[in-house]
């Protein structure tokens, strides 16, 4: 089956003379820091309904989250192998989601909560096309940027409140900044691991 992203096309299978053109690198961080404040200016913290989001997941939310990660695992696992060894599959694809379950095993986290194993997979998704682009990470927001803006993208192919997708991807936008003890549980569990 073909992937279809615009920011993945963009950030994996446009030449390299295009994104490693000047003008393309200096353009690139206003245009992802335009595109994430537009969304999350039309997309403020949702108001939980906790019953309706648990409902979902334990009916068909379930069984939605498991073809997400099914098509999200293939589309990593091909991309972590072009990685820089300290954000490579081992970083994304094994070790942050295997310390997401643990925190919520530990945390005794329950319901649609369990969703942060996805920020986890997706935190770091544009390090790798940040690392394509300029040859090297850049520091700051870019590639939270980049992996939230990839990651808003791929979600809306699935059927998943979109309560839920606004926590998973809160927890990749702020990543790189952190969390605290009012951050909602899914930002909790993927910069804590």
């Amino acid at each position: 089956m073909q992937y279809k992203n615009p920011y993945y096309d963009l950030f994996f299978k446009s030449p390299l003379s295009f994104v490693n053109s000047p003008e393309f690198q200096e353009r690139i961080p206003k245009d992802l820091k335009q595109n994430v404040h537009s969304y999350t200016d039309k997309n403020p913290s949702p108001i939980l309904n906790n019953e309706v989001l648990n409902n979902w997941y334990h009916h068909e939310g379930q069984a939605i989250l498991i073809t997400v990660f099914e098509k999200l695992w293939n589309i990593l696992s091909n991309l972590s192998q072009n990685a820089m060894p300290s954000h490579d599959a081992r970083h994304a694809i094994f070790k942050v989601p295997a310390c997401v379950l643990e925190l919520i095993d530990s945390e005794q986290v329950s319901g649609w909560e369990t969703v942060g194993v996805l920020g986890g997979l997706m935190h770091d998704w544009g390090r790798w096309s940040e690392e394509r682009i300029y040859g090297r990470p850049q520091g700051g927001a870019i590639h939270s940027r980049m992996s939230f803006l990839l990651s808003k993208e791929f979600l809306e192919d699935f059927d998943i409140p979109k309560e839920i997708k606004w926590h998973i991807l809160e927890a990749v936008k702020v990543h790189t900044k952190g969390g605290n003890e009012d951050s909602p549980m899914v930002t909790k569990l993927t910069v804590a691991a």
